[in-house]
């Protein structure tokens, strides 16, 4: 099978949450199947980058945005009816490449992973198409909406609303969807009601030993730290959550842990016992040395990688509801929960304190991490899916 992978972010390194899914999907389907990958880029890509890509792929083609420059330029778009999340994304190169790949190549699908990417191919109407929405972009406007004030809350709004509109739209021209979890699935089927619509679970990495967790009391979180579901959550736990747990533990640590930390984040490591690291080269080396990992997200779509990937190392976690409401683990028995500051510092002290409650834990959720997110058999799932709509046999690559 020919396919055309569209994609919002370079897929390699798969080091925050869109890459991580998407290099998946890309890495599996170049297995048996020939892919040209168009992409955006906001960042210049280095040899390894381009050349593990590369490999991968039958032909790679960027187009290259200014992250700068692409806010700028969408604001103009606030008069009118269009989402300011496609001038955002939008390339001119990149969309006369991924044209001229349609003019003079045969494909048999064209898979459009995010709605971001979808007006590159939208009018193409004679190629079957996919959509990997992932998440339901236009619900976590109108989340970012009920959770500011005015002006701003009109501006996402306004977002959410155009988005909804869109999405729509995309469902009306492809054949399949695809989404992250069920509660996603849920969310789309209220307004896709013709569009097939399948949840595929992201898969996570399983290490071969564990550390003992037994004594320590090192929390963590970790992601991409200029990202304001993330900003928000690490800053509200610092003020509000982490006081509580160093009334009651005087040696809690709290260790922030990604890239590109907005000024505000910075900040935090003033406070006695947190610590703000930055980019890291590899952070599960963080979450080996820590004690309990931290969710305490107040916005929140999809699926939580930092959680699972916290689960599958081992490291027992308590979460927000908004933080677990993509996984289908059970609270109390593979993480716990605290939807107030109380109940979250609370959570967190007990973990804190009793080594065979973190071990139970974790035993736990590594268990549900085996049986719902291996990689292989989540996109056999969605592979036969594909071929079914390609209406085509997946030939072995030579």
């Amino acid at each position: 099978m020919r396919i055309l992978f569209l994609t919002q972010r370079f897929p390699f390194p798969p080091d925050r949450g869109d890459r991580i899914r998407s290099y998946h999907i890309l890495r599996h389907l170049t297995q048996r199947h020939e892919v040209a990958l168009a992409s955006l880029s906001d960042e210049d890509i280095d040899e390894r980058r381009w050349g593990t890509i590369r490999d991968m792929c039958t032909s790679v083609d960027v187009g290259r945005i200014h992250a700068t420059r692409r806010r700028v330029v969408s604001m103009f778009y606030l008069p009118t009816a269009t989402p300011l999340t496609l001038p955002n994304y939008y390339s001119r190169e990149l969309r006369e490449k991924v044209g001229k790949r349609i003019r003079e190549e045969p494909i048999d699908l064209i898979f459009i992973y995010c709605s971001s990417m979808a007006p590159y191919v939208l009018e193409c109407g004679r190629i079957p198409k996919v959509i990997d929405f992932v998440d339901a972009d236009s619900e976590k406007w109108f989340d970012y909406a009920r959770s500011t004030r005015f002006p701003k809350n009109l501006v996402y709004y306004r977002e959410g609303y155009l988005l909804r509109r869109y999405e729509k739209r995309i469902g009306k021209v492809c054949s399949h969807a695809f989404v992250a979890s069920v509660r996603e699935r849920h969310t789309f089927q209220r307004f896709l009601d013709t569009t097939p619509i399948t949840a595929i679970r992201n898969g996570v990495n399983i290490p071969d030993t564990y550390r003992d967790r037994r004594s320590g009391f090192r929390m963590v979180f970790t992601g991409v730290m200029d990202y304001w579901p993330n900003e928000d959550a690490v800053c509200d736990f610092a003020h509000s959550i982490f006081p509580l747990i160093a009334r009651e533990i005087p040696g809690a640590e709290f260790v922030i842990v990604g890239q590109k930390p907005t000024p505000r984040v910075r900040q935090l490591s003033r406070i006695p016992g947190i610590t703000v690291t930055g980019w890291v080269p590899d952070p599960g080396v963080y979450l080996d040395g820590a004690t309990v990992f931290v969710a305490p997200i107040r916005v929140a779509r999809g699926i939580q990688n930092k959680v699972l990937e916290a689960m599958a190392c081992g490291l027992p976690v308590v979460a927000t509801r908004a933080a677990a409401d993509g996984l289908e683990a059970v609270e109390g028995r593979d993480y716990l929960l605290g939807d107030s500051p109380e109940s979250f510092a609370g959570q967190t002290i007990r973990l804190l304190r009793d080594g065979a409650l973190r071990e139970q834990l974790a035993g736990n959720a590594i268990g549900y991490i085996r049986e719902r997110h291996d990689w292989t058999s989540n996109m056999k799932i969605m592979e036969d899916i594909l071929t079914e709509v390609a209406g085509s046999k997946h030939p072995e690559r030579g």
